[in-house]
């Protein structure tokens, strides 16, 4: 199939797959450089290879990019990576991690390495249900569909406020416990945009108007997550409250009085219910303390 010029914002993009890329990344807020770096590879005949994106603010492995490190490269591909595209990807790294994907926006993607051989692994879209975070993870197994999630520094701060819960949390949260972050609702809508629109229909840009609108809303609201991903964490959350292992561990109340009764102090029991009960009566007390209404 022929690849047909297009126009989105204000690029004109070598492909309708490469403008629909730009769809996928404008709404999700990733800024993108296209077609600004050509690579002149060793060993290929001195090949030209130009990546179509370029995403600045994407580090490999998913992390938080610093300022020494660089972005990653994007390449929207019509049909399955050959062994050319693979190693002039291969070529790239490691100072830049390369992304190929084929086929419909989003859809699963490969990166690889040459070390002493190829290695080829598998990529998607993903983001961070505590920050927003939009990244590039990688899958480690298939069948078992466990992640590779990213480091967070806000999932420390913002989300153990929330739960008043130790900034450990991360470090109680077993691999295969949270979901592959990859059906938030943001990327859900990036996707559906980025594959339905029609470029030369001033109404569906306008729907792709729309979408990205429905996205901001997301993110004020910081709403990151599909429902069955932050379900999991919240369940997970809440009980970190029982485990010893967690600084903030708390002792069941239950455990605490039986303690104190068993120790024989005469000091009120300090456990949660004793301290209700404690409260309940005072409440009582002073009520029974009021003045009566005065008739007239």
């Amino acid at each position: 199939m022929p690849q047909v010029p297009t126009q989105y914002g204000d690029h004109r993009f070598h492909s309708r797959l490469a403008a629909r890329w730009a769809v996928f990344l404008d709404i999700l807020g990733i800024p993108f450089e296209y077609r600004q770096v050509t690579y002149k590879l060793e060993g290929m005949n001195d090949r030209l290879w130009c990546p179509d994106f370029y995403l600045p603010t994407v580090q490999r492995y998913g992390g938080y990019r610093k300022e020494e490190e660089h972005g990653s490269f994007l390449m929207a591909l019509e049909t399955k990576p050959n062994d050319s595209d693979l190693e002039c990807a291969a070529q790239i790294w490691p100072d830049q991690e390369v992304y190929l994907f084929s086929g419909a926006v989003n859809e699963n993607g490969i990166s690889c390495y040459r070390m002493e051989e190829m290695t080829v692994y598998s990529v998607l879209f993903a983001q961070c249900p505590f920050c927003g975070y939009a990244f590039v993870g990688s899958v480690r197994d298939e069948g078992k569909r466990t992640w590779n999630n990213h480091s967070c520094p806000v999932a420390e701060c913002e989300f153990a406020a929330k739960f008043d819960i130790d900034s450990a949390f991360m470090d109680f949260v077993p691999d295969n416990l949270i979901p592959p972050p990859t059906d938030s609702p943001m990327l859900q809508i990036a996707k559906c945009a980025a594959n339905s629109v029609r470029f030369e229909s001033a109404t569906s840009l306008s729907e792709v108007d729309g979408m990205r609108r429905s996205v901001q809303l997301l993110r004020e609201n910081k709403q990151f997550a599909s429902p069955a991903l932050m379900e999991v964490i919240t369940r997970h959350a809440t009980s970190l409250s029982l485990d010893k292992r967690c600084p903030r561990y708390v002792e069941p109340w239950y455990v605490t009085h039986e303690k104190h009764q068993a120790s024989g102090s005469q000091e009120p029991c300090p456990c949660s219910d004793c301290r209700r009960q404690k409260s309940e009566v005072t409440i009582t007390d002073l009520e029974k303390m009021k003045a009566p209404e005065r008739r007239m």
